[in-house]
């Protein structure tokens, strides 16, 4: 239940893209037609753009999995999800704070569906594939962190050797230890009150705010620690990657601009045949096949969040030759970079 009176008029109210999801969710479940559903939205400009419907021309990412990268200034941001949308499967480059704020949801998890109730608070890493279901009034806060953005506070605002400092070291872009945490949390107020003036928080612009919005995550994070561990659900991930192979991806991660399996192997004091060895029996992928991937993820972060060209996007991440980079990336996204930045649907994400 919302307690703050200005947060739920801003939140309860359904939005015109809302109504436009429900409609089309209620025709679809009743099998009836569409043609007068679609041609009644043929001029609304306002939000076409925007729609995410299978049946709709250039919809884009209805069928496939879609990475969400994090184009925001700050390193903490409040979005909602919008209710009635379509199912899509996503992944994302930053961690997602999930709160149930009112009613229930279907947070599918790499295949791992969870019943979210009211209060719950469910927490993802990047990497997963997941997909959330709302098709009534419900509502849910995610609260979206930028990777790395917590890292420094964590040790000084958090006791050690705990679930959720462990959470997020256990995790990065590439690999991570924890499919989520899950907090079954029943009427408290005081958590409420916490988490309604953190969204709140995520409406002010001012220069203040980024480290009002830590302070804030950092107070969650130690309440819930010390009122509800006994409420708490980990799902691990089975297919994390060993110890050493954790941390070659990790050195890819920073060191992919220059990177190469010469210079790796020898920063691990391996030889190149055995490093080869080592991570295609780890990860059933090459070295190649590993760095070319980060790559090219960088490269998507960076045509959807700057305006960098598609040139100097190649020469950032490795690529002398921008004929050969987009080589590369169409192969891996099947498409050109220039398509892939123009066809990008960042509304998908609606921040607070």
């Amino acid at each position: 239940m919302i307690l703050n009176k200005r947060l739920a008029k801003y939140l309860q109210p359904l939005t015109e893209e809302e109504l436009v999801y429900k409609e089309y969710y209620e025709l679809k479940k009743n099998n009836l037609p569409l043609d007068k559903f679609f041609e009644s939205i043929e001029n609304r400009y306002d939000i076409k753009k925007d729609l995410f419907i299978k049946e709709k021309q250039n919809s884009g990412y209805y069928e496939k999995v879609t990475d969400l990268f994090y184009p925001f200034e700050f390193d903490i941001m409040g979005a909602t999800h919008t209710r009635y949308h379509p199912l899509f499967l996503h992944r994302h480059q930053f961690y997602e704070f999930i709160y149930q704020l009112e009613g229930t949801c279907i947070n599918t998890i790499n295949n791992i569906p969870l019943t979210m109730k009211e209060g719950d608070i469910c927490i993802i890493p990047p990497g997963p594939v997941h997909t959330i279901s709302i098709f009534d009034n419900s509502i849910i806060i995610n609260i979206l962190i930028k990777p790395n953005a917590i890292n420094g506070i964590l040790s000084e605002l958090l006791t050690k050797n705990n679930i959720i400092s462990n959470f997020f070291e256990g995790s990065n872009s590439f690999n991570y230890a924890f499919n989520y945490i899950l907090f079954h949390i029943k009427n408290d107020t005081e958590l409420n009150t916490l988490l309604e003036s953190l969204i709140l928080e995520c409406l002010n612009k001012d220069i203040h705010t980024g480290p009002v919005r830590k302070s804030l995550l950092m107070l969650t994070f130690n309440y819930i620690l010390r009122r509800h561990l006994d409420n708490v659900e980990v799902s691990e991930n089975k297919n994390k990657l060993q110890t050493e192979v954790q941390s070659i991806c990790q050195y890819l991660q920073t060191g992919f601009q220059t990177a190469n399996l010469t210079d790796v192997a020898k920063q691990f004091n391996y030889s190149p045949t055995y490093l080869c060895k080592l991570i295609h029996e780890s990860t059933g992928y090459t070295f190649n096949d590993i760095l070319t991937k980060i790559r090219i993820t960088k490269a998507c972060d960076y045509l959807v969040t700057t305006n960098k060209k598609i040139s100097d996007i190649a020469e950032l991440t490795g690529y002398d030759s921008p004929e050969y980079f987009n080589k590369v990336f169409k192969k891996q996204m099947g498409v050109s970079a220039s398509k892939y930045r123009g066809s990008y649907n960042s509304s998908i994400i609606k921040h607070v």
